[in-house]
């Protein structure tokens, strides 16, 4: 069952991503 909780690490590492790059498109909108 390893493997599950892997690709369930990675989704979430994949969500934080997503979440990191909404925030640094929302900072350069307000930036400018």
């Amino acid at each position: 069952m390893r493997s599950v909780s892997d690709t369930n690490l990675l989704g979430q590492y994949e969500k934080a991503i997503s979440i990191s790059d909404m925030i640094e498109i929302v900072f350069l909108m307000y930036e400018v």
